[in-house]
């Protein structure tokens, strides 16, 4: 796990899991900062409380609130989408809360199943507004590409599990050429 110090000098995760949504100053109100309009704000932020307080035995509850952390996903996740259905259902798509200065398809995004989703992103604090940088997507580059990976390596196996390579490799000590 990777640790940054913040303010306090405490230590805290530089990654998080969060809940996040596109910033839209119709449902969010006017923006703090002029940047702001294009970035992603975080909805809520998933920690486990301090592995200390727990010994190995011990068991974390999905709504620990002792702590004040909630850590069932599915449940909050499913809140915010009923937040959005109840948009949908009671402003005409005419009106500008469907609508984005910044992205043109935001009434297609928004309309996802999975819009909001959790993601593992750095959470940056600004004049108390938190604002996410999402990191899954290199994840799911390196899944993609992992998956190509094992997808070719499993091709080689069974061009190497034929008996013309098999006869081959014991002849000349060395797998044909199709098989590197």
């Amino acid at each position: 796990m990777v640790l940054e110090n913040n303010e306090d000098g405490n230590q805290k995760p530089k990654y998080n899991i969060v809940l996040c949504e596109i910033y839209n100053p119709f449902i969010h109100g006017p923006p703090s900062q002029p940047n702001i309009n294009s970035h992603y704000l975080v909805i809520d932020i998933f920690q486990y409380p301090n592995y200390e307080l727990y010994n190995s035995d011990d068991d974390v509850s999905d709504d620990d609130s002792e702590f004040g952390i909630t850590t069932d996903l599915d449940t909050i996740k499913e809140i915010h989408q009923m937040k959005y259905n109840s948009l949908k259902n009671t402003v005409s798509y005419d009106n500008s809360i469907s609508k984005h200065s910044l992205i043109r398809n935001y009434q297609n995004i928004i309309e996802s199943e999975d819009y909001i989703q959790p993601e593992i992103a750095q959470c940056i604090y600004i004049d108390g507004t938190c604002l996410a940088i999402k990191k899954t997507f290199w994840l799911r580059i390196f899944q993609r590409k992992w998956k190509r990976i094992y997808q070719y390596k499993q091709e080689i196996l069974k061009k190497r599990m034929k008996y013309e390579s098999l006869l081959h490799r014991e002849l000349k000590g060395k797998w044909p050429i199709n098989c590197y």
